[in-house]
């Protein structure tokens, strides 16, 4: 039997003010649902961008599922940075695997040895141009495909100074920079007016309400959502 090792090896290689804790958590009536057993596994692909296996797994109940892909690589990070005049920095690109340009936070891979936060400071300034005025702020760590990736997506609020000229592109010349109002970016999230992935909205969300401890910004997110009438 192959021993399940891989998950415990890449969570100990994370830096330790990004890990994520998950405990056993009982189902109501008290069933425990137990992992899989891996009876066999095989590298199908494996580079600097991913690693494709095939499992050949045992349920507890002893049935077979064979194959079932797992792609590995490295986390995720996201950044949601907010000038203190309340303008959110976002980014339009082309994404192969929709086949669709769409709207998302700045982020990207995090690097070997990179920490969370130095990540999405990186991703933000190459994205945008923007710098960060201040220290990014971890608003959460997500599981973002579990059904078929192993890695994980961490997400990060910043304050940024308003930019001296109209950003219109980043300095990569495939990413176009765009710019909501916190009002706005709400609606465009609870509307679905824009195609964004579940990482960006969960992210985005995030920070929302985690504005609240920044002293610069009086956005009260549960009285927006109220006048919208999803909290009463």
């Amino acid at each position: 039997m192959v021993e399940n090792t891989q998950k415990s090896a890449r969570i100990k290689s994370t830096p330790i003010h990004c890990r994520f804790n998950s405990m056993a958590m009982p189902f109501l009536g008290g069933l425990m649902i137990k992992k899989w057993s891996i009876l066999a596994s095989d590298d199908l692909i494996k580079d600097e961008w991913i690693h494709l296996r095939r499992h050949r797994c045992q349920r507890s109940d002893g049935s077979i599922v064979d194959p079932y892909y797992i792609i590995s690589g490295r986390d995720w990070v996201n950044i949601m940075p907010v000038t203190r005049a309340g303008l959110v920095y976002l980014i339009r690109e082309y994404r192969h695997g929709f086949g669709e340009i769409l709207m998302g936070l700045p982020g990207g891979l995090i690097d070997e040895g990179e920490s969370c936060a130095a990540a999405a400071v990186r991703e933000l300034r190459e994205e945008t141009g923007l710098v960060a005025c201040s220290p990014p702020l971890l608003t959460g760590a997500m599981v973002v495909n579990p059904s078929t990736h192993s890695n994980m997506g961490y997400s990060f609020l910043t304050l940024v100074t308003e930019p001296q000229v109209p950003l219109a592109a980043s300095l990569e010349s495939d990413i176009e920079v765009v710019t909501y109002s916190l009002d706005q970016l709400l609606d465009v999230v609870l509307s679905g007016s824009e195609a964004l992935s579940g990482y960006d909205v969960a992210s985005i969300l995030r920070g929302f309400f985690s504005l609240r401890k920044f002293p610069e910004f009086e956005f009260d997110i549960l009285s927006r959502l109220s006048d919208r009438g999803y909290v009463r």
